[in-house]
C-alpha cells in the first residue's frame, strides 16, 4: 500500500471536470517528495488529478524529487503565503510547510493507491 499526502480539500465540481479528463488523458503524473521517516509521499501538486486517479482505478506516476530539488511555489499553484518571499525554496522545506503545520500532516487528505509508478 502507498500512502500520498495531498494538498487541497477536494472541490467536486472541479473534481468531476478532472475525472472527465483523465478519463480521455489517463494516469496522471504528480511531483512528490517521499517522506522516509513517515513512510509516505508528499504530493506538492495534484490533488485533484490523485483523487480521479484513486476514483478511476488508475495507477498515477510519481515524479519523486530529492528533498533539496528547488522549486518555485507558483509553478505548482502553491500559495506560500509568503512563507518564501516569492523565492523559490527547496522541495521538503515546501512539504514541511505543507504538510506539518499544526502536527505531522494533521488535517493532510491522505490517499492510498495499491501501488504507484516512480519515475
Amino acid at each position: 500500500m502507498v500512502y500520498i499526502v495531498t494538498v487541497n480539500e477536494i472541490d467536486q465540481e472541479h473534481l468531476a471536470t478532472v475525472v472527465d479528463q483523465m478519463i480521455q488523458l489517463g494516469a496522471p503524473t504528480i511531483r512528490v517528495v517521499k517522506d522516509e521517516a513517515q513512510g509516505l509521499f508528499v504530493a506538492l501538486e495534484g490533488s485533484h488529478r490523485l483523487q480521479a486517479a484513486a476514483s478511476l482505478g488508475l495507477t498515477p506516476v510519481l515524479k519523486v524529487l530529492d528533498h533539496d530539488d528547488m522549486i518555485d511555489c507558483q509553478d505548482i499553484g502553491y500559495d506560500d503565503c509568503g512563507w518564501f518571499e516569492g523565492n523559490p525554496a527547496s522541495a521538503w522545506d515546501i512539504a514541511e510547510r505543507i504538510g506539518r503545520p499544526m502536527g505531522t500532516y494533521q488535517g493532510c487528505p491522505i490517499l492510498k493507491f495499491d501501488e504507484v509508478i516512480e519515475a
